[in-house]
């Protein structure tokens, strides 16, 4: 759109442009020709509404849980019964092994990839656990007839302590 169309355009038009970017929409009509042509040319986005990016979060929540190979996880935030303690459980548990978790970490980019794998080269998961960080972890077993398994506990903020753990 260059400034040709945007001055044909009428007051409302150019209001419902600037509204739905979250711009100021007052002003006399050659100010808000001016904005509009501002955010056009800075390509400033349609902010979101609340339910949008409710959506999103929850379709991005979702998206988690579907694995490569067509298997979709059971949210365990949900999962109520089966959970055994980490003391009777670890027997359960997958073998993994250090050069697993460096891969995961290396290949498997995400937006925390980075820090996730400098952390895990510094052993702060090792030193966040013995200084009771992290509580135990319980485990499920999802089916008996699945090859996946979900480990849960929670992680008490290791800056702020006083705040609320997280579940992880």
């Amino acid at each position: 759109m260059d400034l040709e169309m945007i001055s044909t355009m009428k007051v409302e038009e150019l209001k419902d442009f600037l509204r739905l970017r979250g711009l100021k929409v007052t002003g006399k009509k050659n100010e808000l020709i001016a904005r509009v042509f501002v955010a056009l040319e800075n390509d400033v986005p349609i902010v979101k509404t609340a339910e949008e990016v409710e959506m999103e979060m929850a379709t991005s929540y979702q998206d988690k849980l579907k694995l490569e190979d067509g298997v979709i996880l059971p949210d365990p935030f949900k999962l109520e019964n089966g959970w055994l303690k980490e003391e009777g459980s670890i027997k359960f548990w997958p073998l993994a092994l250090y050069p697993d978790i460096f891969n995961f970490l290396a290949f498997h980019p995400s937006e925390l990839a980075s820090k996730d794998l400098s952390d895990y080269k510094s052993s702060k998961a090792y030193s966040y656990h013995s200084q009771g960080c992290v509580s135990t972890l319980d485990f499920h077993n999802i089916s008996g007839n699945s090859k996946y398994c979900v480990l849960k506990g929670t992680c008490r903020p290791s800056q702020r302590i006083s705040d609320i753990p997280h579940k992880l």
